[in-house]
């Protein structure tokens, strides 16, 4: 019985590794809206806290939760070859094939995904 729960813990843990993405929540002193277009469809984003701009450029495969006003966006990122946008998101941000996010001068770039 022990060996069976323990196979069960290792198999729980070893799937939420997997498919886990992690989270950078970004707070209002974390950054700053430098740019927005078209009633925020596309929006730039500086990144003022250095540890929040360390993480984004060091991981890979994360969420990015900001607000903008009283509302509450997430963002996911996508490869520029990608055709498809990701599920559960309301932005999305560039990355290369290798999963590094497109970051210049600490500001990145989210554009809205619209729905149809």
């Amino acid at each position: 019985m022990k060996k069976i729960l323990i196979s069960i813990v290792l198999i729980l843990f070893a799937t939420s590794f997997l498919w886990s993405e992690s989270m950078i929540k970004l707070k209002k002193k974390d950054y700053r809206i430098v740019d927005s277009q078209d009633n925020y469809s596309v929006v730039g984003i500086e990144i003022i806290n250095k540890k929040i701009l360390s993480r984004l450029i060091s991981e890979k495969n994360y969420i990015i939760v900001f607000s903008i006003d009283s509302d509450v966006f997430k963002a996911k990122d996508q490869t520029v070859l990608q055709a498809s946008v990701p599920d559960n998101c309301d932005y999305i941000f560039f990355t290369d094939e290798n999963g590094n996010i497109f970051i210049m001068d600490n500001k990145i770039k989210l554009y809205k995904i619209h729905d149809e």
